[in-house]
């Protein structure tokens, strides 16, 4: 099983043809795009046609590509919340820092 970061932090659904892209079965967003129209895409054995399907971030599930020659293609994912482990920091990174004309001047 494989775990994909989604990584925007505002919607709880994370759509599945960039899904597709993200986690590798495809090489781009085009790709991945046209092989859902095209119907190649399932997911827990679910067929899905439109672009508006989604998958809950923190779920686990099975995404496949079923060609028409037969051939299958098929991860098995995780997806979650991607983490920004160290936030930016707004403190100066000196603490006397030196005026514009060159003198020195305190807190």
């Amino acid at each position: 099983m494989i775990n994909v970061a989604w990584p925007s932090a505002v919607s709880p659904q994370a759509e599945i043809w960039r899904i597709l892209d993200l986690s590798g079965l495809t090489s781009s967003v085009r790709e991945s795009k046209n092989y859902l129209k095209a119907g190649f895409v399932y997911v827990n054995g679910q067929r899905i046609f439109t672009m508006k399907e989604t998958v809950a971030i923190g779920s686990s599930f099975r995404l496949e590509l079923r060609f028409p020659n037969g051939e299958v293609q098929h991860k098995d994912i995780f997806l979650s919340r991607k983490v920004n482990y160290k936030p930016r920091s707004n403190q100066p990174t000196t603490e006397n820092r030196t005026a514009s004309n060159g003198t020195r001047r305190s807190k």
